[in-house]
């Protein structure tokens, strides 16, 4: 994501440089929400990566609720878990 956020703001530069004409508050707005998700994102991955934990730290746990956040990490995260 931040990948994306940093070619927003290159897009924003040319704008302000005036090599192309387009709303500027629309793309501020786009890269302020994209920076609000992917802190929000971060919180999440937090929280799921201590969840996959709970009780076995710092190996990943076998309950049912343990398997639900490695399962749910995997998919926010886009890699597996660490055994």
């Amino acid at each position: 994501m931040s990948d994306l956020i940093e070619r927003i703001e290159n897009v924003l530069k040319m704008y302000e440089n005036d090599v192309v004409e387009f709303p500027k508050w629309e793309l501020r707005d786009a890269v302020d929400a994209l920076r609000t998700q992917s802190s929000e994102h971060g919180v999440m991955v937090e929280a799921l990566e201590k969840l996959s934990r709970l009780g076995n730290e710092p190996r990943l746990g076998n309950s049912d609720g343990n398997k639900i956040a490695q399962y749910a990490l995997k998919r926010v995260s886009g890699r597996p878990t660490e055994t």
